[in-house]
């Protein structure tokens, strides 16, 4: 079986072994641009320019949900190899992952700068795989919930990606006119991973119920109505090593920097700047020596005054010191003045 998407707004299902129609799913508002089969073929998932993900029984080719979360026009949809997980990437730059049971949103990843062309599963259903226009493509970690590998090898938008049936390798194209196969190497770097902290009951319950876990942040929710929803954090990327082309530029983020493992370093306490002096002044820099003779002469002017005020100070002191010795050396002539008699009789 085929199933077809249209911008007629409709979704259609043939028969590749009878090459017949079979039956058509209507209900989108605008072009579809994206359809996929569950692997067990009940259900059929759809997407398009009316920015909603839609949900058919492939049997009653009835809507089962509408799913409003994405903020733009909804690029591809993907189910989890298991049937039980559906994912969704959009132009808004987000992943969304949905419980195809329960209805809720499981997973939420702002995963681009721009539009989010492509996701596919990997076989194991451990990892997603992501392109866009942004020229990167990414790898997410669906049980840990964050980014695991970003890549840089395409130099314009990556629009397909695909991971072989074996999951040992993955394929990606672009713009560019390149296709890079690229080889996982999941095996190796899971191990350099850090282990999983120990989960509560409530956190058991939800991985029994589904294969991912469910994310801890909420992203924006388009409907008032609807509840607020959980995304993850974007953390802990690696790089991967492309086995036909030349080596990508890789790593996190979106700079060359990151190559080279490099961490943001905290900003330092403030310290007052000092100019710069040179080695080698210039002659502009060479001290004036007229402007200091003129400093010093009027420093010795100034000093010379202080000595005239000194000078002429100290026959003002001696003449007091006498005045004082004599005072002191006729003590009763000194009291009879003051009207004192030296046996200390008042006058």
């Amino acid at each position: 079986h085929i199933v077809t998407a249209s911008d007629d707004k409709s979704v259609k299902a043939f028969s590749i072994n009878g090459l017949r129609f079979q039956h058509s799913f209507v209900g989108h508002n605008n072009w579809v641009r994206t359809a996929k089969f569950s692997p067990d073929m009940r259900l059929v998932a759809s997407g398009g320019d009316d920015k909603t993900v839609k949900l058919w029984d492939n049997r009653t080719q009835e809507c089962i949900k509408t799913f409003y979360d994405h903020q733009d026009i909804v690029q591809c949809v993907a189910f989890h190899p298991d049937g039980t997980c559906l994912g969704a990437s959009s132009a808004d730059g987000c992943i969304k992952i949905w419980d195809t049971r329960s209805h809720r949103l499981l997973q939420h990843y702002p995963a681009h700068d721009d539009s989010t062309n492509v996701i596919d599963f990997h076989p194991s259903g451990n990892f997603l795989l992501s392109a866009s226009t942004d020229h990167i493509v990414k790898i997410w970690d669906l049980k840990e919930g964050h980014l695991f590998y970003t890549l840089k090898g395409h130099k314009k938008p990556v629009y397909a990606a695909r991971f072989s049936p074996s999951g040992e390798y993955f394929a990606t194209g672009g713009m560019d006119e390149e296709i890079i196969v690229w080889k996982t190497n999941f095996d190796r770097n899971m191990a350099d991973r850090p282990t999983a902290h120990s989960t509560t009951t409530s956190e058991k319950k939800t991985r029994s119920n589904s294969p991912l876990r469910e994310s801890r942040t909420k992203p924006k929710v388009r409907h008032a109505d609807r509840r607020p929803i959980s995304k993850t954090d974007q953390s802990n990327a690696r790089s991967m090593q492309p086995r036909i082309q030349p080596e990508p530029a890789p790593m996190e983020g979106h700079s060359d920097e990151d190559y080279n493992d490099f961490e943001p370093q905290p900003n330092p306490p403030h310290q007052p700047s000092y100019p710069k002096q040179s080695l080698h002044p210039s002659a502009s820099h060479q001290p004036n020596t007229s402007n200091s003779d003129g400093r010093l002469f009027e420093q010795m002017n100034k000093m010379m005054r202080q000595l005239n005020v000194v000078s002429n100070t100290l026959p003002m002191m001696d003449q007091r010191l006498s005045t004082v010795k004599n005072r002191l050396t006729s003590p009763e002539e000194s009291r009879t003045t003051h009207g004192i008699h030296p046996d200390g009789l008042r006058i």
